[in-house]
């Protein structure tokens, strides 16, 4: 997921502060990616998913840092035949018989391709 950055009015807000608090995000967090735009105040944040992105806003948003940060969008790739390739998650689960129905029920709506 990718949302783009850019800077709002606030005690912290400044592209420099706002940069400075994002390198030291991406030296903690592997799955974090951060780039320039052409605007200076505005960045694109990229990472594992909605979740991810939503919980760095507030981090940042308790230490005091205004940002605003548009709709994410999902990243697609493609691979050497220039095919769209779709993003997909794997989970593993161990779980009793008894729980089957109910845990396959929770996740029906990600459409799952079961594998034993």
């Amino acid at each position: 997921m990718m949302a783009h950055w850019p800077v709002n009015d606030g005690k912290l807000v400044t592209a420099r502060h706002i940069w400075e608090r994002l390198v030291k995000e991406v030296r903690t967090n592997v799955a974090v990616r951060i780039e320039q735009t052409e605007a200076p105040n505005i960045f694109n944040v990229s990472g594992r998913g909605e979740m991810q992105i939503a919980i760095i806003v507030e981090q940042m948003r308790r230490e005091g840092h205004e940002v605003l940060v548009s709709r994410p969008e999902v990243i697609y790739r493609k691979d050497a035949a220039g095919n769209l390739l779709e993003p997909i998650e794997k989970l593993f689960l161990e779980i009793p018989k008894e729980s089957m129905g109910a845990v396959m029920e929770t996740s029906r709506g990600a459409k799952p391709k079961l594998r034993r």
